[in-house]
């Protein structure tokens, strides 16, 4: 099993294989997504104020969220006291 805090944007990078970058519509984040290990793992590539480097932010194998950022998390939490489900 992989500890995804203990993995580096860069050990992705290094040994994955991107598969695609897209932006956010209302901000100049970049996400780039990559193939690791069997998983889809998305890059946040500049960050963010509280962690200006690229980081991963989501970790997906098949239709499933393995691993969430602090950030992604908080997000989650935020949708789902919206009422809108997530299936993770």
């Amino acid at each position: 099993m992989i500890d995804w805090a203990k993995v580096s944007a860069d050990d992705i990078k290094k040994h994955g294989t991107r598969i695609g970058e897209t932006s956010g519509p209302l901000s100049k984040d970049r996400f780039t997504g990559w193939l690791y290990a069997g998983h889809l793992v998305v890059i946040h590539e500049n960050g963010d104020q509280a962690n200006p480097d690229p980081h991963i932010c989501a970790v997906f194998k098949g239709n499933q969220i393995i691993w969430l950022d602090e950030i992604a998390t908080a997000g989650r939490a935020i949708l789902a006291a919206a009422g809108v489900r997530c299936n993770a």
